[in-house]
């Protein structure tokens, strides 16, 4: 017996296949039984784009064939997320970073929110390994610059950082990563804890965007998922 259904293509970067491979047509024929579940962890707004005409860009870009109803379209769109930015720094080993503090949240800044000597923080200091700083934006510049290119946005980041902690050694290497999703500000109405958006193959969606923006949100939604995977399977 053969599965055969035409559908949106929804594309992700991800490291590894999940579920259907898109064919030429716009449609896979699957031989029922034949997938595994799988257990995917993304932000369930991944399934409201269509990047079907978006180039690669060096990053493997991997095609899904997902179905979704109306009814569920709209519930995904009625979450909403703060966005921001994260900077990290990287140093040399023998590196020192004058502070007295592991990590410190910023309130007179209208960009820098939170500092943190990561290695000081985890305890893994070491002298074979130079100190590592994260630095997370606030909201407002996080939304005001979401748009703007990452190598523009880490130079206003470098800016203020630089008031902050005068004298701050340059780093050897940086990452600037776009938070586009961080955390939820508007969850799925009624907090259902997860969304089942297809059953052959299994495909279920969850996360604190169906319940709450904290750790307890997202146990429960785990134990929700857990639920309907047990049904399922």
């Amino acid at each position: 017996m053969f599965y055969e259904k035409p559908a949106a293509v929804i594309s992700a970067q991800l490291n590894t296949l999940l579920l259907w491979p898109l064919g030429r047509s716009g449609k896979e024929t699957v031989a029922a039984g034949t997938r595994k579940e799988n257990v995917v962890i993304f932000p369930g707004q991944i399934f409201l784009y269509d990047y079907r005409d978006r180039e690669t860009t060096g990053i493997r870009e991997l095609s899904l064939i997902v179905v979704i109803s109306e009814c569920q379209r709209q519930q995904l769109e009625s979450v909403s997320y703060s966005s921001r930015y994260a900077l990290g720094l990287f140093y040399e080993a023998g590196t020192k970073i004058d502070v007295p503090w592991a990590g410190q949240y910023i309130t007179s800044n209208p960009c820098v929110r939170f500092v943190s000597i990561d290695n000081k923080k985890r305890n893994v200091e070491s002298s074979e390994t130079g100190p590592s700083l994260v630095i997370h934006t606030t909201v407002p510049f996080g939304v005001k610059y979401l748009e703007q290119s990452t190598e523009d946005v880490q130079e206003l980041i470098f800016q203020q950082l630089e008031d902050l902690l005068p004298g701050l050694p340059r780093p050897i290497f940086t990452k600037c990563r776009k938070w586009r999703h961080s955390q939820v500000t508007n969850a799925v109405a009624n907090c259902p804890g997860q969304m089942t958006l297809h059953l052959k193959p299994f495909l279920v969606c969850g996360g604190d965007g169906f319940t709450q923006s904290n750790f307890d949100g997202c146990i429960t939604s785990a134990l929700c998922v857990l639920e309907a995977l047990k049904n399922h399977v």
